[in-house]
């Protein structure tokens, strides 16, 4: 995985920075603003394949309507 969360970031960059998303790295509790912009801005959804598969939603009104759709675990 990059280890830098300074943006811009390109779409490949972006991409694998999601594919590989780690709440835990430490560059990003640093400063999680910009990746955290660029996320929402160009892939507010994202599938990560780290620590046995996730979704990153980083849009504030995609995270209220999955928790309230009882389709959603």
């Amino acid at each position: 995985m990059t280890e830098t969360t300074s943006g811009p970031y390109t779409a490949e960059q972006l991409a694998e920075l999601a594919a590989n998303f780690d709440v835990h790295n430490a560059a990003l509790q640093e400063d999680p603003h910009p990746l955290y912009a660029a996320l929402r801005a160009q892939c507010p959804v994202a599938r990560s394949d780290r620590n046995c598969c996730h979704f990153v939603v980083s849009r504030y009104y995609a995270v209220i309507a999955i928790l309230q759709d009882p389709g959603h675990s």
